[in-house]
């Protein structure tokens, strides 16, 4: 029917452009916090960012730093997020539409745009949006016309090996996406081990991207450390945050994982993902299975993977993007539950849409709203006036450490500023440095720390005050003043207001060095450091519970 299909068209053109528009209104004017600095400069260099090295990401981001040519590359990959975050709601439309109404379809597709995971992924460099893209288009593959059947098991396979690249915790689709193939197969009475066999040649085609990674490496054991993440623990989401999973522990990874795919987009959305399970279990038993058994082991299965401690903060935060694969499974099926209430009363129909369309988009704006989030870049514009050109720095924290490498590829200085990891690098290339006569520096180590990499050496090492520390093993020549708060008024926005988990990792950097300086101030000489202890309260009082007295 030409005319559906037009309509559909329309439909899908104005849903990519509003949903565009409102992610482009929102989106982060510059750098974001923590990875995202480093996934900017592995399309900007064209190179391999922190395991699994996201070759994926980086190959897509130097393409469209190509056809983007204007503004910071920073800004510019944030849009590609929202390009990615738009096409997905489409494609849930498109998938959503073989078994719900335009109007349901649209409704669910919204949802998922005002998600709490896609919308907050869709706005800043990252690949969660283009995850949520890869399984969308995956769903949508999965169920056609028999005279298509062997272009989509090919395509299929072949975005299932990319998605992989893209992000490996699409393996958790694998078995809704062979249960979804083999009712396929099925359905149309076709031989499942030719279709076997061309889909395995296309899935190891898209998998073969990472040869990327070592062909950018030059040493193949490195680069399958990067695939393999063998840095937080291989078969670990992060081994710093897992613990063991006793019957607590588990019943709180459970309640998390439901009560924030509920929380992602809504308790309506919820309930009508509910009645869809139900009704299409009846009309399309395959697909209901499908998509119940993803959310199933996208959700809650792989949150008990994850063992995670959720009484930390942090923890918490990290999980964020694991609900945006929950969220296209359960707008998905929140579409067949407003079209099996449409068919008992069809006078609720429009206003459940649009409640189920529009409500995530008030729940979510206020907190959504990275217009005037400069906190990233403020934070790594103080850092950089205290760390000369030609130094070298030791740093602990994703921020401060990939936002400086990226400012230093993108806005290079006299002499280039040596940026090291304090979890990779080791003790002899640090102790080069200082046999050169470097003017070396420490961010973001706690004393411990600062000890164990020769920091505490000499009468003044480390100086109690600033955001970095200067490496001192004898008296200060010219050129090595004491360092200083030399700190720039934070742009107040929305997300710093309201302690968005993002915006409180830079207000945890700033309270951590008031911390840190409190406690040498302690080390170097007599009288309580009062005023560094109540600024680090303020800036992070659920980290920094100190004694009403301080």
């Amino acid at each position: 029917m030409p005319e559906e299909r037009e309509a559909d068209f329309r439909a899908c053109c104005a849903l990519f452009l509003f949903v565009f528009a409102v992610y482009l209104f929102s989106a982060y004017p510059a750098l974001a916090p923590r990875d995202s600095a480093d996934l900017a400069l592995a399309a900007v260099r064209l190179g391999v960012a922190h395991p699994p090295g996201y070759p994926l990401y980086a190959l897509l981001g130097r393409l469209w730093l190509r056809l983007l040519p204007l503004g910071n590359p920073a800004y510019r990959l944030n849009l590609l997020s929202a390009v990615a975050g738009a096409a997905a709601c489409v494609v849930l439309y498109c998938a959503a539409r073989r078994w719900a109404s335009r109007g349901a379809a649209l409704a669910a597709a919204l949802a998922l745009a005002w998600s709490a995971p896609l919308w907050k992924f869709s706005l800043l460099c990252e690949m969660y949006s283009l995850h949520a893209l890869f399984i969308a288009l995956l769903v949508l593959l999965s169920e056609g016309a028999a005279d298509s059947l062997r272009r989509r098991t090919s395509l299929s396979a072949f975005l299932f090996g990319l998605g992989l690249v893209n992000h490996q915790s699409l393996i958790l689709f694998l078995p809704a996406w062979l249960w979804l193939w083999s009712a396929e197969l099925g359905r149309h009475a076709v031989d499942w081990r030719p279709a076997a066999k061309r889909a395995a040649w296309f899935f190891a085609g898209g998998l073969s991207l990472y040869a990327f990674v070592w062909l950018r490496l030059g040493d193949f054991r490195l680069a399958l450390a990067v695939v393999t993440r063998r840095e937080y623990g291989t078969f670990t989401l992060f081994g710093g945050f897992a613990r063991p999973l006793g019957l607590g522990r588990s019943a709180a990874l459970l309640w998390h994982a439901c009560s924030g795919a509920v929380a992602a987009c809504g308790a309506l959305a919820a309930f009508l993902a509910a009645c869809g399970a139900w009704d299409l279990s009846k009309r399309s038993k395959a697909s209901a299975q499908g998509l119940g058994l993803g959310a199933l082991v996208c959700g809650p299965i792989f949150l008990l993977a994850t063992r995670f401690d959720l009484s930390e903060w942090v923890a918490r935060s990290v999980l964020e993007s694991a609900f945006s694969a929950p969220a296209v499974f359960l707008c998905l099926l929140a579409a067949a539950g407003l079209e099996f209430l449409g068919r008992f009363e069809g006078r609720v129909v429009v206003p459940l849409a649009l409640l189920t369309g529009l409500a995530p988009l008030l729940l979510h704006a206020g907190a959504m709203d990275h217009r005037e989030d400069f906190s990233a870049y403020d934070y790594l514009r103080d850092l950089r006036r205290e760390l000369p050109p030609g130094g070298a720095v030791l740093v602990g924290g994703d921020t401060a450490l990939f936002g400086l490498r990226y400012l230093e590829e993108v806005s290079p200085r006299s002499a280039p500023l040596t940026v090291l990891s304090a979890r990779e690098t080791p003790e002899p290339g640090w102790a080069a440095l200082y046999r050169a006569k470097t003017r070396v520096f420490a961010l973001g180590l706690p004393i411990d720390v600062l000890r164990l990499w020769g920091f505490a050496e000499g009468k003044r090492a480390p100086q109690p005050q600033g955001l970095v520390q200067e490496y001192l093993p004898e008296s200060p020549g010219i050129g090595h003043e004491r360092a200083a708060w030399k700190l720039s008024v934070l742009r107040w926005g929305p997300a710093l207001a309201s302690g968005e988990s993002y915006a409180h990792d830079v207000r945890l950097s700033y309270a951590f060095a008031h911390y840190l300086s409190a406690r040498l101030e302690e080390l170097s000489g007599p009288g309580e450091p009062i005023e560094h202890d109540r600024w680090a309260r303020l800036l992070d009082p659920e980290d920094y519970r100190l004694a009403p007295d301080r």
